[in-house]
């Protein structure tokens, strides 16, 4: 179980080939995290309003949220 590092997430994601999962919530921060650790990898912010969905694509990396 990780930390409570933010408010509940919005939305989550699971990569489809990696151990990222991707967060996103009302206070507008992207944040990745290792799966097999528990630790936060990334965390992006700036958004301009909070965020309340995220998705990954089955290419190498892409991510987006919204």
């Amino acid at each position: 179980v990780w930390a409570v590092v933010q408010e509940q997430p919005q939305a989550i994601a699971f990569h489809p080939s990696t151990d990222l999962l991707a967060t996103v919530g009302r206070d507008e921060y992207l944040r990745l995290w290792d799966t097999r650790t528990g630790a936060l990898r990334l965390r992006l912010g700036g958004a301009g309003g909070y965020l309340f969905a995220v998705a990954f694509a089955r290419s190498p990396f892409p991510l987006a949220a919204a």
